[in-house]
């Protein structure tokens, strides 16, 4: 065992030193070991900290007699690929979590205010979930080495292998996850969720302490405060997660989509939707200390059960998908601790509901601005519990029915998308409300909802409807499939520019009243956040709906050629209208694409950025021969290489001329046919000066006479990938609206398509190719409308919401 298991174990013995120094002050009500506490947690995070860069390290310099490093790590990956090795599997993302949630706990170490119970308590709580990820972390560690973990690994090498045997490279990534999204979405993910912990316990305390009879305005102050904005942290990280994940998903997967609803990434949006329903109920709850004085804790408790319930779906074993880990040996501790931490708030929740007399203000009338964030939230929520229910009643139903229960995106489509749309008119609604303007509100309000209503029934055909929903309705499932699924699409245009327009008579009315800067800018943010939210609804909607899918056969022979290009599925494809409503005649497409250029090439990993110093070049340089015969040191045969220059052929000979660096070298060898120029190639023989060549009619000064010749690689072995590449064009008509490049990627352990994407504001030309069958290279071509509108709205959400973090002057400091 490495000594970076001893530290863990160190760690988890000052993690239970602080619990018990902390419950002594509390109990006692003393500070007398607060100095002694300080430092002890300043080392619990500084251990564990130090163990991930150690992990990391391991990672960067290739460390494979550790068995995580030699399972997920190449010594041929640039330092990013290597890097981003350490969250590739269960047991380094435990280790991660750990350093991240022993971080929270310093920030609470040396905040101001730690002297008071209420830091302390929360303090307890987030040591003892860093210790709980700290023993998860030991019960599967990162630091085993090959010898213990992989003992398979020695007898496929060589079974009299002693342990100094070093493996000379590591198992690799999965090629999929060889790619720079993906090597950023895993540490955006567990930023985020780590970040979850501390408002966690903030809330777990101010619960239990205010049940208690503890002083309300105090505790609820202190929560809040200590809370706010580590929930805006954890919204921003999951936020970037997602997008990068969905962009990941667009280019690597192949298929042209960005969201599947499978089940991982389900898990993902659960906890997004719970920090997005619990910063709003807390930004309420800190206006007025009387409003969700339950609902905001427990939905702020409920992001740490959330981000567990995710863990637990990726790591547990139990959910099939293509993003899940195996499930190692924690599954049933993650599973332990999804439980209880959903169990917990919602009895602590219960009981102060059952005991508290503290009443909300009422409002005298129906539309007021607590009542329209309550109908807000309750739609965030059930849209949250059809995600949660969508993907935990599969598993639940094998394990208690033992059937295998399959939830379809069409179910997630046909139930989420009327909150989606009810979702957008609320936001409209309480962006739009001003007390002194009721009436107007109304109006506005139920103006823009009949527009939906009637948008909802305006079907050109049927394409435009949600989901394709013929092929669930039957005898036994309600016609209210075929109603909810029957909605149009431009039912998301209404409420879309309602927002807009709340959004601009918001502008209007708050930016006059607000002297201060910071106001301004934190006003400016939440404004912006909900435009990207418009912006990424209707690209979702349409660039799912609206996609023209294609199918072409390229010869990598006839570079320059114009292939014409077929509906790949008249339904799903070009029954979608082509590409904004122009309905081609069938069997016909205005689509065309070119092969510009088809290349094969074979990568030995030794190139600039991967850390691994080239191999030792074979045989010698010309300059390097021509300084051996000139020093005197002559040989009975050489090994030479060089460029090819010129060849010339005779009926029993080859001649070819070898240059570089302004020196050359004859090379006569039997008679090789189809020699290319240009290449450098590996020549072994011997030597003979002043050879006369009847058949040419010239005499050599020097040639070699060779016995082998080859083409020349830089590197030993096997390639670390190869790739087939095709720079292709796409044409509508004679007009040229996309090229690029796509290309297979075949590695030691898998191949993984890259696929060619030309955006525009308007539509993405997407290009997906699957590798050679023989000389021919099958394509399939989409057009994706709108596409670009998800990542615009993506980027105003993300500098919206980091507007808002910056601009909060009210932020606890250190």
């Amino acid at each position: 065992m490495l000594k970076s298991d001893t530290l863990l174990y160190l760690s988890i013995a000052l993690g239970a030193a602080i619990i018990y120094l902390l419950t002594l002050e509390i109990l006692k009500k003393t500070d007398r070991h607060s100095h002694q506490i300080k430092w002890l947690v300043r080392t619990f995070c500084g251990l564990l900290v130090f163990d991930f860069i150690l992990l990391s390290y391991y990672f960067y310099s290739s460390n494979f007699t550790v068995a995580y490093v030699w399972q997920f790590s190449s010594k041929y990956y640039p330092v990013w690929y290597r890097l981003s090795g350490v969250l590739a599997g269960q047991t380094g993302t435990l280790l991660f979590w750990a350093a991240l949630i022993a971080i929270g706990a310093l920030w609470l170490n040396e905040t101001k205010g730690k002297e008071t119970d209420f830091v302390k308590k929360s303090l307890i709580i987030v040591v003892i979930l860093g210790m709980y990820f700290t023993v998860l972390t030991v019960i599967d560690s990162p630091f085993k080495t090959i010898y213990q973990d992989e003992p398979s690994l020695l007898a496929q090498n060589n079974p009299d292998l002693t342990v100094n045997f070093v493996p000379e490279d590591g198992n690799g990534l999965n090629p999929l996850l060889i790619d720079p999204w993906m090597a950023t979405h895993p540490f955006t993910t567990f930023l985020g969720y780590a970040g979850t912990a501390v408002p966690f316990a903030g809330a777990i305390v101010y619960l239990f302490m205010t049940f208690l009879g503890r002083s309300e305005a105090a505790a609820q102050k202190m929560w809040v405060d200590k809370g706010i904005q580590w929930l805006r942290v954890s919204w921003l990280f999951a936020t970037l997660s997602m997008v990068f994940g969905g962009i990941w998903a667009y280019k690597s997967l192949g298929w042209g989509g960005f969201w599947a609803w499978d089940p991982v990434e389900t898990a993902m949006l659960l906890p997004w939707l719970m920090l997005t329903a619990a910063i709003h109920t807390v930004v309420e709850h800190r206006r007025d200390g009387r409003k969700y004085t339950i609902l905001a804790p427990v939905l702020t408790a409920f992001t740490f059960s959330m981000v567990v319930y995710a863990t637990m779906v990726t790591r547990s074993g139990i959910f099939e998908s293509v993003h899940a880990f195996i499930s190692g040996a924690v599954g049933r501790y993650i599973i332990l601790l999804t439980g209880i931490s959903f169990v917990l708030p919602l009895a602590l929740g219960a009981v102060k509901y059952v005991k508290s007399d503290v009443k909300e203000r009422e409002e005298k009338s129906l539309l007021n601005r607590t009542n329209i964030f309550y109908a807000a939230i309750l739609t965030l929520l059930v849209i949250t519990f059809i995600s949660f229910f969508g993907i935990t009643y599969p598993p639940i139903a094998k394990q208690v029915y033992g059937v295998k229960y399959s939830v379809t995106a069409q179910f997630f489509n046909l139930w989420i998308y009327p909150f989606f749309i009810l979702m957008f008119l609320l936001i409209g609604l309480g962006l739009h409300y001003r007390p002194s303007k009721k009436k107007e509100v109304v109006n506005t309000f139920l103006f823009f909802t009949a527009l939906t209503i009637v948008a909802a029934l305006i079907r050109p055909n049927e394409n435009f409807n949600i989901i394709d929903y013929t092929g669930i309705v039957t005898a036994e499932k309600p016609m209210l499939y075929a109603i909810i699924g029957g909605v149009s699409a431009l039912s998301v245009i209404p409420p879309s520019i309602y927002v807009l327009y709340a959004v601009e008579e918001r502008w209007k009315a708050k930016m006059s009243t607000f002297k201060k800067r910071h106001l301004k800018v934190k006003e400016a943010g939440i404004l912006i956040i909900h435009i990207g939210v418009i912006l990424i609804g209707i690209g979702a909607v349409y660039a799912s709906l609206f996609v023209s899918d294609f199918s072409g056969e390229l010869n990598i022979n006839e570079p320059g050629k114009i292939v014409s290009l077929s509906p790949a599925n008249a339904h799903e494809g070009f029954g979608r209208l082509g590409t904004w409503g122009v309905h081609p005649q069938e069997g016909t497409s205005p689509y065309s694409i070119q092969l510009i250029e088809f290349k094969e090439i074979e990568d030995y990993g030794a190139g600039e950025n991967t850390g691994v110093p080239p191999p030792p070049s074979p045989g010698l340089s010309l300059r390097e021969f021509y300084g051996k015969l000139q020093s005197g040191n002559i040989e009975e045969s050489y090994q030479v290489r060089g460029v090819i220059d010129d060849v010339i052929q005779t009926e029993h000979v080859t001649y070819v001329k070898l240059a570089e660096s302004g020196e050359q070298l004859w090379v006569a060898i039997d008679k090789l046919d189809n020699i290319p120029t240009g290449i450098t190639v590996l020549a072994e023989g011997t030597l003979m000066a002043d050879f006369p060549s009847p058949t040419l009619k010239k005499t050599f000064d020097l040639i070699m006479f060779a016995s082998h010749m080859e083409e020349y690689r830089p590197g030993a072995g096997s390639p670390y990938k190869t790739v087939e590449q095709l720079h292709l064009a796409v044409y509508k008509g004679d007009k040229r609206i996309g090229h690029g490049i796509a290309k297979k990627e075949v590695f030691k352990n898998g191949d993984a398509n890259r696929v060619m994407v030309d955006r525009s504001l308007t539509d993405d030309v997407f290009v997906s190719f699957s590798g050679l069958s023989g000389t021919k290279a099958p394509v399939t071509v989409k057009i994706k409308p709108l596409m670009n509108w998800i990542w615009i709205g993506s980027i105003f959400f993300i500098v919206g919401i980091t507007m808002t973090i910056l601009s909060d002057k009210e932020r606890p400091t250190l």
